[in-house]
């Protein structure tokens, strides 16, 4: 595996961490709303 291997690990791994945190937060929020919303 050379460096532009090494490269696309990294890109595609930081990309998809990313994504998944935003989901997360959107997740967090709208759950969190409806908790406080059922109250």
């Amino acid at each position: 595996m050379g460096v532009l291997g090494s490269a696309t690990i990294l890109g595609v791994g930081s990309g998809v961490s990313y994504y998944y945190r935003k989901n997360l937060k959107d997740f967090y929020f709208k759950t969190k709303n409806k908790i406080f919303k059922s109250k």
